[in-house]
C-alpha cells in the first residue's frame, strides 16, 4: 500500500492575514489598474449594480468599484508611516528613561500618563481643527505623537527588565558607555516585543485615521479614502448600499487582520522578556 500523503502544515497566521491581505492588495494595486476616466461621473447618483457598474454608482455618480480601487492606499500608507515614526520615537524615549531612571523617567511617565488620560480621538479632532487643510505630514505627525506615550511606557518597562540582567552589569564594568549598551545589548533583546506592540499601535492608528476621515477632517487627503467613501455615501444606503458597504468591508477586513496578527505576535513574544 502506498503511504498516505503528508498533510502540509498551514501556518496559524495565514488565515488571519488573508482578509487584510486582500484589502492591502486592492489598496496598493488599485491605483495602477484604474485610469482617470474610470473615476468620473458615469450616471445618476446611487444607481444599483448593473452591467459595467458592478457596485453601482456613488453620491457623485461615479463607478463605486473604480473609486474603491483608487481610494485605499491612503488608509494603508498613513497608519504605517505614523506607526513607524511613533514607534521609533517612543522606543528611543522609553529606552532612555528605562536606562537613566530618576527625574527623567518620572517626567516621561507623568507626560505619558497625561496624554493617555485624554481620548486620542479628541486630541486628533482638536489638532486637525487647528490645522486648516490638513495634509499628509500633519496627519502622520499627529497620529505618530499620539502613539508615542504607550510605546514609551512599554519600552521603558522592557528596558528596565533587561538592564537588571547580569550581562548588562558586565558591559558596564568593562567601561562600555550607556548609549552603546542600549544599541548593542538592550535593543536586540527588546526589538521583537516592541515590533509586536507596534502592530497594536498600527491598529490604533488605522482606527484613528479612519475615524477622522469619517468625521470629514483631514482635508482632501482623507476625503478620497475608504473612510471618506463611507461618510459620503451613508445617505444613499437605501438606494445603493454597496457604495458604503464595499469600503466599510475593506476597512473592517484590514483592521481585523492587523489586530489578530498583532495579538498573535504579542502572545508569541510576551514571555521573551521574563
Amino acid at each position: 500500500m502506498r503511504p498516505l500523503p503528508r498533510r502540509r502544515h498551514v501556518p496559524g497566521w495565514l488565515p488571519l492575514a488573508v482578509p487584510g491581505g486582500l484589502a492591502v492588495t486592492i489598496a496598493l494595486a488599485g491605483p495602477f489598474v484604474v485610469d482617470d476616466d474610470a473615476t468620473t461621473s458615469r450616471g445618476r447618483p446611487f444607481l444599483s449594480p448593473e452591467r459595467g457598474l458592478p457596485l453601482g454608482t456613488d453620491h457623485l455618480g461615479r463607478d463605486v468599484w473604480s473609486v474603491l480601487l483608487d481610494s485605499g492606499v491612503t488608509l494603508v500608507a498613513l497608519p504605517l508611516l505614523a506607526t513607524l515614526f511613533g514607534t521609533a520615537a517612543g522606543t528611543a524615549f522609553g529606552m532612555l528613561t528605562g536606562w537613566y531612571g530618576g527625574r527623567l523617567s518620572a517626567m516621561g511617565l507623568r507626560i505619558s500618563e497625561l496624554m493617555l488620560v485624554v481620548p486620542p480621538l479628541l486630541i486628533a479632532v482638536l489638532a486637525f481643527n487647528a490645522v486648516s487643510g490638513s495634509g499628509i505630514a500633519a496627519i502622520v505627525a499627529v497620529i505618530a505623537v499620539l502613539g508615542v506615550p504607550a510605546t514609551m511606557r512599554f519600552t521603558r518597562a522592557a528596558t528596565s527588565t533587561v538592564v537588571a540582567r547580569g550581562y548588562i552589569d558586565h558591559a558596564v564594568a568593562l567601561g562600555t558607555r550607556g548609549p552603546a549598551i542600549l544599541v548593542r545589548e538592550v535593543l536586540p533583546t527588546i526589538i521583537a516585543p516592541v515590533l509586536a506592540d507596534a502592530g497594536l499601535r498600527l491598529v490604533g492608528a488605522l482606527y484613528l485615521i479612519a475615524s477622522v476621515g469619517f468625521l470629514g477632517l483631514g482635508g482632501a487627503v482623507l476625503e478620497s479614502s475608504w473612510a471618506g467613501m463611507v461618510a459620503d455615501n451613508v445617505v444613499g444606503v437605501p438606494l445603493n448600499p454597496w457604495a458604503m458597504v464595499a469600503p466599510a468591508v475593506c476597512l473592517v477586513a484590514l483592521a481585523v487582520s492587523v489586530n489578530l496578527l498583532a495579538d498573535r505576535l504579542a502572545d508569541t513574544y510576551r514571555g521573551s522578556l521574563r
